[in-house]
This record gives C-alpha cells, sequence and structure tokens, in this order.
C-alpha cells in the first residue's frame, strides 16, 4: 500500500471529519494533542494549526510545531504526526520533538512505524541533526516503533509520578558489518585514535588484528553509517577475555570521522555499546582515553563513568551496567 505523508494544510473537511469522528467515538485520549478538534470548526483548526508554526508560540509558552496526517492509497487518514520544530525544559523531560497517534480501527498493521519512518526521512533531508520521542514505560508498542526506527534508549526518568522513556534519534545507523568486513575505510579512524600505540604500524597489521578481533567470541565490532558510508565504530571486548563466564567489558575503541564530531554521536555509539553490554547480562564497562582527548574525558564524565586509574598519558574509566549500583574500583 502506497502511504503518503502530508501537511495539514492539505487535507480536507471530510477527511479530517472521518479520521476524527472515529477517535471521539471510541472514548480514547486523542494523540497527537494538537490534532483535536475542541468544538472547533474546520477552518477554526486550519487557522490554528497555521498559527502553531510560527514563532508567536515562543511568547506562548510553547514552541513552534507542524502536524502531519497519514494517508493511505484512498486517502484516507490512517493516523497523525506532530513534529515541534524546537524542545523547552518540560518537553525535554517528557514530549521531545515527536508525537504521533493511530486512529483506533488501524493499529497492529504497521502505520505507526511507517510514519515515523517517513517523517524521519524527510527531517533529516532538511537537516535535523537528532530528535527526541519519549513514551511511558509500559507502552511497549510505542516503545517498539521508536526502537524499529534507531531510537537509543537514552534514560528512565520519572515524571509527574511516571516511569517515562526518552529515546534519542540520529540519521545515522548503528549496525554490525555484514559479510566480509572492509576494515580499510576505517584506518584513519584507528590511527587517530591511539596515535602513540600505532606510530609506524603499517596498515595491513592494523587490519588483521581488527579482522582477528570481528572474527573473536569474545570481541564485539558494530559501526555507524550514513547515506552508505561509515562515519564511526567502535568495539569492545569481554573481560577478562580468558573467563568462561566474564562479567566485564572493556571498550577497544570508539571513534568518529572529524566531520561529524561535536554532535552527539560519540554519546550514541557509547549508549549503545553499553545497552548491548546489559542485553548480554554483563556488570561493568571498562575504558581508556587520553589525558589530551578532552572530548573522550568529557564524555565518560557525562554518562556517569568513574575514574578509578591515573597512568602518565591517559585515565582509566569503569561504569556499572546496573542501575542504581556503583562500580566496585578495588576490583579493576
Amino acid at each position: 500500500m502506497n502511504m503518503q505523508l502530508v501537511k495539514y494544510s492539505e487535507i480536507t473537511e471530510d477527511q479530517y471529519e472521518d479520521y476524527i469522528g472515529e477517535w471521539e467515538a471510541s472514548g480514547e485520549t486523542i494523540v497527537p494533542s494538537a490534532s483535536r478538534k475542541n468544538n472547533n470548526s474546520f477552518k477554526e483548526l486550519r487557522d490554528a494549526w497555521n498559527l502553531y508554526e510560527t514563532d508567536i508560540m515562543y511568547a506562548k509558552g510553547f514552541v513552534p510545531a507542524t502536524l502531519y496526517f497519514y494517508l493511505d492509497d484512498e486517502n484516507r487518514i490512517m493516523g497523525a504526526i506532530h513534529l515541534r520544530h524546537d524542545i523547552n525544559k518540560r518537553l525535554r523531560e517528557n514530549g521531545g520533538h515527536i508525537g504521533y497517534g493511530v486512529r483506533p480501527s488501524e493499529r497492529k498493521k504497521g502505520y505507526a512505524s511507517r510514519m515515523l519512518s517517513d517523517l524521519l526521512k524527510m527531517i533529516w533531508q532538511e537537516g535535523y541533526e537528532k530528535v527526541l520521542i519519549t513514551c511511558d514505560e509500559n507502552n511497549i508498542a510505542s516503545a517498539g516503533t521508536i526502537e524499529k526506527n534507531g531510537g537509543v534508549l537514552w534514560d528512565r526518568p520519572l515524571f509527574e509520578g511516571t516511569m517515562t522513556r526518552r529515546y534519542w534519534l540520529y540519521p545515522c545507523k548503528i549496525r554490525k558489518i555484514e559479510g566480509k568486513p572492509d576494515f580499510t575505510e576505517i584506518i584513519d579512524l584507528i590511527r587517530e585514535e591511539w596515535p602513540s600505540e600505532l606510530g609506524e604500524t603499517e596498515d595491513s597489521v592494523i587490519i588483521q588484528e581488527m579482522e582477528q578481533s570481528y572474527n573473536s567470541a569474545t570481541d564485539s565490532v558494530k559501526s555507524l553509517y550514513r547515506d552508505g558510508r561509515i562515519i564511526g565504530f567502535y568495539r569492545y571486548s569481554l573481560w577478562p577475555r580468558e573467563d568462561r563466564f566474564p562479567k566485564a567489558a572493556h571498550v577497544m575503541d570508539i571513534a568518529l570521522s572529524p566531520e561529524v564530531r561535536h554532535r552527539g554521536w560519540g554519546t550514541l555509539l557509547m549508549k549503545d555499546m553499553m545497552e548491548e553490554c546489559r542485553r548480554k547480562g554483563l556488570k561493568t564497562l571498562l575504558s581508556r582515553s587520553y589525558r589530551s582527548n578532552e572530548a573522550s574525558c568529557g564524555l565518560h564524565k557525562s554518562l556517569g563513568f568513574s575514574l578509578v586509574k591515573e597512568m602518565a598519558d591517559s585515565f582509566i574509566w569503569k561504569i556499572s551496567l546496573i542501575e542504581g549500583i556503583e562500580p566496585d574500583n578495588e576490583k579493576l
């Protein structure tokens, strides 16, 4: 089925009444709230939706936003999705940049995921670098939709008595390299990350070591892709490697291409690594950064790593992967 994401200005009154009438008859809370009728005429709604896109909303305590509707190949509205072009303090805690909903009779058919995917494709092309989406902890369907579209779970704060999941989404994807990996694409990243260790080491030697790591049962390698090109990667190893049932992991590499740094994507890589380690049942993550690498040191501090050892040229960091448990620094 061919689906189309259209702006509020492109739908008719009949389309809207058919859509919102089903919502109202269901007795459910209509989401996103911007799509609600609130006893307004269609003209009044169109005027309001037009106003919502302007900077006037800042003075009212809100943010500019655009409402879109999702049409099937018969031009019937399947859902609505609301894009906020900015977020304030409250939206950062709960709400985020995007809210969406599917009409009651059309749920569990994949429309929410497709609608969100189409919106994300549009805003990545417009230059958005990242967006925040939140959902209640117990909203498994919404969490699945967000994660299917690349959402990285950031945290689970308590908002007004309800546990909330906060996800950040980016115009890039983290995935394992498929097939035989070509590590020549990330040679420069590896050299830049460990200049003193690698020194004059030949590329072939570095590639061989990476291939061995990739094929190892104890090591994991994932890359960050954008437009089909690797722009970053991470690698970690179960630690200690010789243990049959290791409970920790050690960050071996985490690197980004220069042109995509300072966008929060290093945090994205580290968050993904931490979540993967949690899913494997690991309890602790160890890492190392050069003293001179201020960005790396700042990244570790921002994510809650504890400094457990200082060396002449570098720091050793440690973080517990179990929520609420501090790492045992005595057992490094």
